[in-house]
């Protein structure tokens, strides 16, 4: 029992410490994507940049699940060395960044950080036993990056500081994740086939909506201070509130929707959160549309947390029970598909932008709930496999 005991707390541990990694990560995500236009005008070059330098970071995401990520899933012994890898390449570079003023060294180091970034977080989320607690303390490095970022208002600093987190994950790495007993698959043979074509052709009913959901995702964050700043004439205190509520739902509703999701069927659970994901992100886009009072942006920042958390967790759980050889690959080409799908979203943004934010509201409504419609028909059955099991039970 003792040993029991030990061993849970152990796991209890680890996810904690996976989700501070993933958090590390995400910490630099936010705060790129912050002060970006900062930083295009400190390199002196033209806003256009802005997209080149964005294009280039997604495009090492992309990359990386889909020729990393399935040979961290051949060579699942060498895990903790490619985690390993992953923190020290991205460490030097973000380091490297503060002392640096070259656009195509920023380029250079954007795509190599992205291209680290997929199989590093698919590989943490593989590892985790309550993907809850992991994705809930993930979120926190979004608050990190965007709000503390913009209280200390120096990109440089936050390089400095991101650093620092970094050193710490990589001493946490050996202390916690490292330890052969908790990091082996037992009863799973390395996969000698690990295909990332195939693993995302497998699960093509999950990526396909996620891509319709989040390219309108992505059109709207493009402009979406420039709207609240020009349309809805608030200012950067009232925009940076409604960021911190998503965010905040995201980290606190994270367990709680875990619990549920451990509580039930898991299957028929991670069916459940992704409808919901998509349902909420449909009813988020259009609302929007048509609401401009503060106090009821406020319940739509809420309703837009909850649709990403149940998004996310959901699909995390689905691609795990799904992909029992190759977790690490099809949870990459989950972060991977996100980078293409803000590749195709900056498209769309930039294309739609002179027709109006309505019109682009509309159009990201109309991509969610295409992304709902094409989950549910293409995902019923394990609704149906579900009660029918629950039939022959009685």
């Amino acid at each position: 029992m003792l040993n029991y005991s030990i061993a849970k707390n152990n796991l209890k541990k680890r996810d904690f410490i996976l989700g501070y990694l993933v958090m590390i990560y995400f910490s630099f995500f936010s705060t790129l994507y912050l002060y970006l236009p900062l930083i295009i005008k400190n390199l002196g070059v033209d806003n256009s940049y802005i997209g080149i330098l964005g294009t280039f970071y997604s495009l090492g995401s992309v990359l990386s699940g889909f020729l990393i990520s399935p040979k961290v899933d051949k060579y699942k012994k060498y895990t903790s060395i490619f985690i390993r890898i992953a923190i020290i390449i991205q460490s030097i570079l973000i380091l490297s960044l503060f002392f640096n003023n070259n656009l195509y060294y920023y380029i250079f180091s954007l795509l190599l950080i992205g291209l680290t970034g997929a199989f590093y977080i698919g590989t943490c989320f593989s590892l985790s036993n309550n993907r809850g607690i992991t994705v809930s303390i993930s979120s926190i490095g979004f608050l990190i990056g965007y709000f503390l970022g913009s209280v200390i208002n120096n990109y440089k600093i936050m390089f400095i500081l991101i650093f620092i987190l970094y050193i710490l994950g990589f001493i946490f790495s050996f202390l916690i994740i490292l330890k052969k007993n908790e990091i082996t698959n037992k009863g799973v043979e390395n996969s000698d086939d690990t295909n990332s074509l195939k693993v995302f052709v497998k699960n093509i009913n999950i990526y396909l909506p996620l891509v319709f959901r989040h390219s309108g995702a992505a059109m709207i964050w493009l402009f979406f201070t420039y709207i609240l700043l020009n349309h809805y004439h608030m200012d950067l205190k009232a925009i940076g509130i409604l960021n911190a509520i998503n965010i905040i739902v995201q980290t606190f509703s994270n367990p709680i929707l875990a619990i549920f999701a451990y509580k039930i069927n898991k299957r028929l659970a991670s069916f459940i959160l992704v409808s919901l994901g998509y349902f909420l992100s449909s009813l988020y886009f259009l609302l929007f549309y048509f609401t401009k009072d503060f106090h009821l942006l406020v319940l739509l920042q809420i309703i837009l947390g909850l649709s990403f958390t149940a998004l996310y967790l959901g699909n995390i759980e689905a691609l795990i029970l799904n992909n029992e050889k190759e977790k690490v690959t099809a949870l990459s080409l989950l972060s991977s598909i996100m980078s293409l799908s803000n590749l195709i979203g900056s498209f769309l943004g930039t294309v739609t932008f002179k027709f109006g934010y309505k019109f682009m509201f509309f159009l990201a409504f109309v991509l969610a709930f295409l992304a709902f419609s094409f989950y549910i028909l293409s995902n019923y059955k394990i609704l149906l496999d579900f009660l029918k099991y629950r039939e022959e039970k009685l």
